[in-house]
């Protein structure tokens, strides 16, 4: 433990310089501000009701004249109008003894929001034809709206009128659709799209913290051996310690801001779906619904409390360990310039990592995911997507946890290895053979 006194030192000043700055809270601030707005604007226009009874009385129709040319009666007519969700305000005047000329004109003189419609028999089929009178409002779009509507009422009046119950013709109307699977297949496009977007975007957003805040790391572990400090400080502190606190900052740096966006981005969602239900009661809440839906498609699991804890804590050890490999990377450095060509050691294994996790989660591979959840760097991609969904069980979160936070603490270890064997070799070239002997400690 004596190798990692002091570490606090390193870990407090180097937060001090980055928390410090006017960039970071000036980003913090503002990209917080805009998350947490954007998102309370899209949830409360989502949820204002469209009013569609207003919508029908300015724009739909509040009179039918119908003319009868067939042998049924029709009497069950108006009910099913009463019963129906989208005819309920339409008001139905049976007209009897009127040609279809008078039938049109007496329905322009209703009212101009009145059609005329006619119910006859014409090669063998029942037709049902709505004329609009010249002085209406209405349009043919504003009349089409109504057609399906008014052809299911006529046709359960029809059955009903035969002498099958209405329990009856409910069982008629059941829509059967055959679909093939195969076993054990999930087929559903919302289910599909899900597998898709979700590892996209989370893939996306770690790939942002990783190289946002990996370069970071890197440019402050070479920094000193840059400026030719690394002898003066590895004598009043242990490279160990010294490491570990550098490390420990940024990603607690890091850690701070995208846990402050992702607040943000929750009070957006809670806030807005809480003002949203106090504003229109009738909208319902956007949350529950999307909740509701992943759990109808992908499982009964999905965006519960302890797998949102778990898949956060894989995210953040996840993080750690790419905050140290590219530790490893900065430690790597002997002159200015080779800064970024280090960077491919952090970077080539992020995009790998995160191409095999998304490639298999979305083939819904499971063998090559069983594979994914084990290894430490592809581990971070796909199990907190995973756990979010609800696909695999909570003991394969915390076995990712343990995996991953070995591998960093592996990862710092190298890194201050590396760092203090390379105190003779400061611009210098360094060759494999030499990294292999320095590792070994030789």
């Amino acid at each position: 433990m004596h190798s990692l006194k002091n570490w606090k030192l390193a870990y407090s000043f180097t937060c001090k310089q980055y928390m410090g700055t006017t960039r970071f809270k000036v980003i913090t601030t503002l990209v917080g501000v805009l998350l947490l707005g954007i998102l309370a604007a899209i949830i409360l226009v989502t949820a204002m009701p469209k009013d569609d009874e207003e919508e029908k009385r300015e724009n739909g129709i509040e009179r039918l004249c119908l003319l009868n040319e067939t042998e049924f009666s029709f009497a069950s007519l108006k009910e099913l109008f009463s019963e129906d969700e989208e005819l309920a305000d339409v008001a139905l005047e049976m007209v009897e003894g009127k040609t279809t000329e008078e039938l049109v004109v007496y329905a322009g003189e209703k009212s101009t929001r009145t059609c005329a419609g006619i119910l006859k028999w014409e090669e063998e089929e029942l037709r049902f034809y709505i004329g609009i009178p010249e002085n209406s409002l209405l349009d043919e779009d504003d009349v089409q709206a109504y057609e399906s509507a008014l052809s299911a009422c006529v046709y359960d009046a029809v059955l009903l009128e035969a002498g099958i119950a209405p329990e009856q013709v409910a069982f008629l109307n059941i829509p059967v659709q055959s679909v093939s699977v195969e076993a054990g297949e999930n087929t559903s496009l919302a289910a599909m799209l899900i597998r898709l977007l979700v590892p996209m975007f989370f893939g996306l957003f770690m790939y942002m913290i990783i190289l946002l805040y990996g370069q970071g790391v890197s440019k402050e572990v070479s920094i000193e051996k840059t400026s030719k400090l690394m002898e003066t400080l590895l004598t009043s502190i242990h490279p160990y310690a010294l490491m570990l606190g550098k490390v420990l900052a940024i990603y607690t740096t890091a850690m701070l801001q995208c846990f402050i966006w992702i607040g943000c981005i929750l009070a957006g969602i809670f806030g807005s779906s809480f003002a949203a239900a106090k504003l229109f009661p009738k909208g319902g809440s956007a949350v529950t619904m999307a909740v509701n839906f992943l759990r109808e498609e992908i499982g009964s699991t999905a965006l519960s409390l302890p797998s949102v804890i778990f898949a956060i804590v894989v995210f953040c050890a996840g993080c750690l360990l790419y905050f140290a490999l590219a530790a490893v990377a900065g430690s790597m450095v002997s002159k200015p310039e080779d800064v970024a060509n280090a960077q491919a050691i952090l970077v080539f294994p992020v995009i790998i990592s995160w191409l095999v996790s998304y490639f298999a989660l979305f083939m819904d591979n499971e063998a090559v995911m069983r594979v994914c959840r084990i290894v430490p760097f592809t581990a971070p991609f796909c199990v907190p997507v995973e756990l979010l969904i609800g696909s695999i069980s909570w003991g394969s979160g915390l076995l990712a946890i343990v995996l991953v936070l070995l591998t960093s603490g592996a990862l710092v270890f190298l890194t201050a290895r590396i760092y203090r064997g390379l105190v003779l070799y400061t611009g210098q070239k360094l060759s494999f053979k030499t990294l292999c002997g320095i590792i070994r400690g030789k």
